[in-house]
Formats: C-alpha cells, sequence, structure tokens
C-alpha cells in the first residue's frame, strides 16, 4: 500500500478534527446503541465505560493500534488533532508489510470517529438533584407499516447514574415525542411508578442503570424529551423518601443522512 493512502486517511482524520473544533464539539466516548428494545442492567461508569466503549468501537485490533489516548472523558477538537498526529507519528517507522494492517485499522477509527460524531448529535445530558440521566438515540431501519404509512424506527438508550451519597430508586416516566413537523406523536403523561421496561430498579451510589427502548416516526427525524420518578431511599432502613422528576433533556432522532448535513 503506498503512502498515498496513508496520507490520504490522516488528512482525513485530522480534517474531522478540525470541523469538530470548528463547532466546538466535545464528544464522550459512547457505546452503539442496541437494537433489542427492552434490554437493561447496570452499568459501568467513566472513564471505565469509555474504555470499554472505545474497545467495543474499534475491536481489539483497533485499540492495540493506539499508542496514545486523551484519559479525559471527553474529547474535543484539539484533542482529537493530537492524538491523530501522535498516532501516526509512533508507527512512522513501520515496516512496509505492516503499512496495509495499519492503514486498515486506520479506516476503523475513522468509522468509528464517525460513528461517534453521529451519537453525538443524537444525545442529551442532565443532572437534577444529583442524578444524571444521559439519553442517545440511533436510526434502525425504515419501512412501510401495514397501515400504508411510511416509518423511520429508532431505539434510544436511557442511562440513569446516581451522584447522590443514597441510594435511589428510579420509579417510572414520561415522553413526549415529536416528528420534525414539531407534531407530537407519542404522549407518555405520568402516572406514578408506570415503571421503565417493567423494571423500577434501585440504583447505589455512583453507579449507571441503562435500558433501551424505540420509537417509529412518519419523518426522518423528531425530538423526544421527558422526566423519570426517582425516589431517594433511606440509607439505614431502605425505605422510599422524598420522591422528584428528574429531567431528560431534549434529544433528537435523526437518520444518518440528516445528522450528515
Amino acid at each position: 500500500m503506498s503512502r498515498k493512502a496513508v496520507v490520504s486517511v490522516y488528512r482525513t482524520l485530522m480534517r474531522q478534527a478540525s470541523r469538530m473544533k470548528k463547532r466546538g464539539e466535545e464528544l464522550e466516548i459512547r457505546k452503539p446503541v442496541s437494537d433489542q428494545w427492552g434490554n437493561y442492567g447496570y452499568s459501568e461508569t467513566g472513564l471505565v465505560y469509555q474504555g470499554n466503549a472505545l474497545a467495543q468501537m474499534l475491536g481489539p485490533s483497533g485499540v492495540s493500534v493506539l499508542r496514545h489516548f486523551p484519559g479525559a472523558e471527553k474529547l474535543d477538537g484539539t484533542s482529537l488533532q493530537r492524538t491523530v498526529r501522535d498516532n501516526f507519528r509512533a508507527h512512522a517507522e513501520a515496516a512496509p508489510e505492516h503499512v496495509p494492517r495499519l492503514v486498515g485499522q486506520a479506516l476503523t477509527c475513522l468509522r468509528g470517529l464517525l460513528e461517534q460524531q453521529y451519537l453525538h448529535r443524537c444525545s442529551s445530558s442532565a443532572v437534577t438533584d444529583g442524578v444524571r440521566v444521559d439519553a442517545t438515540s440511533k436510526f434502525t431501519t425504515s419501512g412501510t407499516a401495514y397501515t400504508g404509512r411510511h416509518q423511520n424506527l429508532f431505539s434510544y438508550r436511557i442511562r440513569v447514574t446516581n451522584l447522590r451519597e443514597e441510594p435511589i430508586q428510579l420509579l417510572g416516566r414520561e415522553w413526549t415525542i415529536k416528528n420534525d413537523r414539531g407534531t407530537i406523536v407519542v404522549n407518555v403523561p405520568h402516572i406514578p411508578g408506570n415503571a421503565v421496561v417493567g423494571q423500577q430498579p434501585i440504583i447505589p451510589p455512583n453507579d449507571c442503570f441503562e435500558y433501551v427502548s424505540g420509537t417509529d416516526l412518519d419523518t426522518p427525524a423528531g425530538l423526544q424529551s421527558g422526566k423519570l420518578e426517582i425516589a431517594v431511599m433511606d440509607k439505614s432502613t431502605g425505605r422510599r423518601g422524598r420522591t422528584f422528576m428528574a429531567e431528560v433533556a431534549p434529544f433528537a432522532h435523526m437518520r444518518p443522512d440528516i445528522a450528515a448535513r
């Protein structure tokens, strides 16, 4: 493989970093969103989550080729430029027979970066009274329903991280989902204790619970917002105390072709 291919991949990565810098984007490395609606479980947080997300995104060979990566939960354009530059320099003296493999791994990194930029544009984060809620959406598929109406299906993941000193319990939710014309297509009102995917998990301090659900839209994009019902647990008795509604900041549902515009 020629030096021209190496230079092409390098320049493409640096252009993406430059665009991030101009837009002021800061990427949080996220795991891909599952298409399995109803999945749920506890999850790692912080840099451990980021490291596992990176490994899942790039695969073992992709991670092994990275000699430098910033040890922060967010990646901005400047950090990405430095990361690309340092990694290409680290492999500058690679033997010719290793170049095709390294270029292939660089392309995997590029695909991962584009996926992260897409997920970033379909995500939101909010903290309410010590409870952090992260939402991320992903386009799944499109087709025609039995009614003849065209549908775009989206999966979304909700991550609830307990930043408080006491355990909390996730009791329920409310949602408003609009299509890109501003029409409300889904309205789930707050009914105390209506659960999420049939679950009401207790989340210890510094732990995270996540679940996957989904929706369909008759347009290629839309907006979802809502709140989660949270109960604060008494540390000594384990009983529920006061409850409050934690904000889920608006997050976009977008087909990748819309997000890339």
